[in-house]
């Protein structure tokens, strides 16, 4: 698998769970996202958050960036729309697209390394969210 710098692995630290809440922003967290799934779709970042149409593995790689940020960072639909240039829909569409993909074993496997990965980057096991729960 391809990856970028940013998402090189290294191992989480779990013992983090009970840090302060998080510093990380929305804004920052997808351009984290955006990074690391550009590197693992082999596409540029830009591409990515293109108001533009493009092909279907431009458009794949957009879905399972904006499936990452909701499912990894809990980010709402809105706040994902507003980082990939979409509609709010549109971001709840990727979601439903990319869960339906996760029944494909081999795709579950890449996406959840992927999702590691991105972890790591953000330092993400370190925040805790406002309930008190660490982002999966």
């Amino acid at each position: 698998m391809r990856s970028s710098l940013i998402c090189r692995w290294s191992p989480l630290r779990l013992d983090a769970a009970s840090a302060a809440p998080c510093q990380h922003t929305p804004s920052a967290l997808c351009q984290a996202i955006l990074r690391c799934v550009a590197g693992e779709f082999a596409v540029p970042p830009g591409e990515l958050a293109s108001r533009t149409r493009r092909g279907p593995h431009i458009v794949l790689a957009r879905q399972t960036a904006m499936y990452l940020a909701h499912v990894a960072f809990a980010l709402p639909f809105g706040e994902i729309a507003r980082c990939f240039g979409r509609d709010r829909t549109t971001a709840a569409h990727a979601c439903r697209r990319i869960e339906d993909r996760r029944d494909d074993a081999r795709f579950d496997r890449r996406l959840a390394a992927l999702e590691i990965r991105i972890l790591a980057a953000t330092g993400a096991r370190a925040c805790v969210a406002q309930d008190g729960e660490v982002p999966r």
